[in-house]
């Protein structure tokens, strides 16, 4: 079996965002395969590498696996990782990298390095901080691409975003959605409520729900109540509002049958919170782009797409008072769960492993 090494970022350890929650499926997929596995972490606050050790779902830590006590300048991150990676190099046959910030600079990098590895691609940064700034749009666009198309292959859970990697970046990559581990079978949610989920620490959330709030929820019954679920939600309150933060079971605040709104209409941003909605069975009601990104969702069979803001707010108001039809797509909700189970997830990376 061909060795393999997971590089990622620090912040990943502690993260129950979106890309933590990617982070640790990917870890257990790849425990599944390898019994073990060797993680090395970039701490770019400390200048350093640390190494763990995941056995038996656990995390140990190892030690500090390389330290650098020079160049403070901006350029000391590139080396850090640039130095990691070569002494890495001989070590492992293949390098699975988590998020772009831990890809080593393809300007410094040989490219024997890039063929080794297999890059779990995340979002399109590029899209992301064009939202806030258009300036750096175009720069790391550029930077993005390159760095991208010299990696062997590219794995991601977004399928608009994999197929442009495929089709015009012209790299080898697979949609690879996360598994769903258990699914919560619960009494029927017949309450009038939605429920928000997602950090406010990552900008889908929050833009997402920021949009939500001024555009669609003024058309949405004021009898409907809004709860969010998520880092930074609990700064949120207000009338028909309630923000409860990062909560250790969801099992409380998600039923089957529970209305989940994602009201974020961009084609980037989505790979964990429609996977915990369909595991509870949640009816999940969206913007049509969502069924793009992830394909298993499919409008009016496990869940509500829309065009516009007024069909949102209609979506909500029709489906608390529409009991029957949330049953019906909570069910098939549950079914589609089932089909993004571990033990598929397991033999598709496999493949992309090529073991």
């Amino acid at each position: 079996m061909k060795k393999l090494a997971y590089i990622i970022t620090s912040d990943f350890l502690e993260n129950n965002a979106g890309g933590g929650q990617v982070f640790r499926n990917n870890l257990k997929t790849l425990e599944a395969i390898y019994g073990q596995v060797n993680i090395y972490s970039f701490n770019f606050y400390k200048k350093e590498v640390n190494s763990f050790v995941f056995k038996e779902g656990n995390l140990y830590q190892g030690e500090i696996f390389f330290k650098m006590n020079f160049l403070s300048s901006k350029y000391q991150n590139l080396f850090l990782k640039l130095i990691c990676y070569l002494k890495l190099v001989y070590k492992y046959e293949i390098f699975w990298v988590e998020h772009f910030y831990a890809l080593p600079s393809y300007k410094l990098t040989p490219k024997f390095i890039f063929k080794k590895i297999i890059y779990s691609q995340h979002d399109f940064l590029y899209k992301i901080k064009g939202l806030k700034d258009n300036k750096s749009k175009n720069k790391l666009y550029e930077e993005e691409t390159t760095t991208i198309t010299k990696c062997k292959a590219v794995i991601g859970g977004n399928k608009l975003e994999i197929d442009f990697c495929n089709e015009i970046l012209k790299t080898k990559a697979y949609y690879l959605p996360i598994s769903i581990e258990k699914i919560f079978i619960s009494n029927f949610d017949n309450s009038k409520r939605v429920v928000h989920l997602g950090s406010f620490n990552t900008t889908a959330s929050k833009l997402g729900f920021e949009h939500f709030y001024k555009t669609i929820l003024p058309f949405v019954s004021n009898e409907i109540n809004v709860e969010l679920i998520g880092q930074g939600t609990c700064e949120v309150s207000s009338l028909n509002v309630k923000g409860f933060g990062f909560v250790e079971k969801l099992s409380n605040y998600l039923k089957k049958g529970t209305i989940s709104i994602i009201p974020w209409k961009y084609d980037t941003g989505q790979r964990t919170r429609v996977f915990e909605s369909l595991s509870y069975g949640c009816v999940i009601v969206s913007y049509s782009v969502l069924g793009k990104i992830i394909p298993e969702l499919i409008n009016n069979v496990n869940c509500i797409l829309v065009e516009t803001e007024m069909e949102f707010a209609q979506a909500i108001n029709n489906l608390v008072l529409d009991n029957e039809r949330r049953n019906k797509i909570s069910e098939q909700a549950i079914i589609t769960a089932r089909e993004l189970n571990d033990s598929k997830r397991v033999e598709r990376v496999k493949e992309i492993l090529e073991l």
